[in-house]
């Protein structure tokens, strides 16, 4: 009599006690469902605003080199994706005051496109050099966002917190530029007129090294 007694509890509660754990197991899943979502879409969020930095940073790059740089081949090479799209995209007006792009670039070798550049460079320094004006890197999604980076893989995370310092140093340095470009409209001697100059010439020396890092940084992120 107790066995068929405990048959028919098993029999009675058995599906009230499948539908209990069932219950936990389904909201653990759609907790994890969600949460996935969640990091899938902070990630395509964080890359497309880095995507689109990049290539603010490949024109800044490239204005740079034209008044101040040395081009080199390894540069020329390292750029050439990245002019292509420059020159196609429209919403990127940082070229407008450079010399008209060549049509027939797609056809250009390596070793033709760094002497493109060159000969672009001669003819842009040729004209009155203006001080650049650099933009702040401002990235909202990423800044907004920042905190729950950490749901996302270690080696994710490791990267955009170095760009994240990199970003702030650059920063430091853009606003260095302005801050030497305003002393030159000062009432200062021509030694100080020049040593500003200088430090502006030197100062955007260095922000072309470390945009061209950035990006390289950049390159690493949207992999991942």
């Amino acid at each position: 009599m107790l066995t068929e007694e405990i048959a028919k509890n098993v029999i009675k509660y058995l599906p009230l006690a499948i539908g209990w754990l069932l219950g936990i197991f389904s909201a653990v899943v759609i907790e994890q469902i969600k949460k996935q979502i969640l990091k899938q879409n902070i990630k395509r969020g964080i890359k497309t605003e880095l995507r689109e930095l990049s290539l603010r940073l490949a024109a800044s790059c490239f204005k740079s080199i034209l008044d101040c740089g040395a081009i080199s081949e390894e540069w020329a090479k390292w750029f050439k994706p990245y002019y292509k799209i420059l020159t196609e995209s429209d919403e990127y007006d940082y070229l407008r005051d450079k010399p008209k792009p060549d049509k027939k670039i797609d056809t250009y070798c390596d070793k033709e496109f760094y002497e493109y550049l060159v000969f672009m460079q001669n003819k842009n320094r040729a004209n009155e050099l203006k001080t650049p004006v650099y933009p702040k890197i401002v990235l909202p999604y990423l800044d907004s966002n920042y905190n729950t980076i950490s749901l996302l893989n270690d080696q994710f995370v490791k990267l955009i917190s170095k760009l994240k310092r990199e970003t702030i140093h650059i920063n430091s340095d853009y606003e260095q530029v302005w801050f030497y470009h305003t002393k030159t409209f000062e009432r200062i001697t021509d030694i100080n007129h020049s040593i500003a100059v200088n430090n502006i010439e030197d100062i955007c020396k260095r922000i072309l090294r470390k945009e061209k890092n950035i990006i390289s940084l950049i390159e690493k992120i949207i992999p991942l």
